[in-house]
């Protein structure tokens, strides 16, 4: 099941169920998982990848704060797969130029 993209601080940000988890994508990236607890029927944890699983929350709470953890993890360069490179993602508040078109020359100043 997917939801509606969103924005949140300059990114689209889309929810996709997946079996009891949730994961979180952006940019074709998931960049955070809700995983359900192994002893506690409808509490949930926040999984970031590398990092350790958070304290157990309902799922609202987790949604919430996995939003949050990835986009400063996104945002300070710190988000990566488990085992893998960090994830590296455009900047949206710079517009981007595709790498074909010339670039203007500097005049020299006499």
């Amino acid at each position: 099941m997917r939801s509606r993209p969103f924005r949140f601080h300059r990114r689209t940000y889309e929810w996709r169920q997946t079996g009891q988890s949730w994961e979180l994508t952006t940019a074709g990236q998931t960049v955070a998982q809700v995983v359900p607890d192994a002893l506690h029927p409808g509490m949930y944890r926040v999984d970031l990848g590398d990092d350790p699983l958070s304290d157990m929350v309902n799922l609202t709470r987790a949604k919430d704060a996995a939003l949050s953890l990835a986009d400063r993890a996104i945002e300070t360069g710190r988000l990566s797969r488990p085992g893998g490179p960090p994830i590296s993602f455009p900047d949206p508040a710079v517009p981007q130029q595709p790498p074909d078109v010339p670039q203007p020359r500097k005049r020299r100043q006499a």
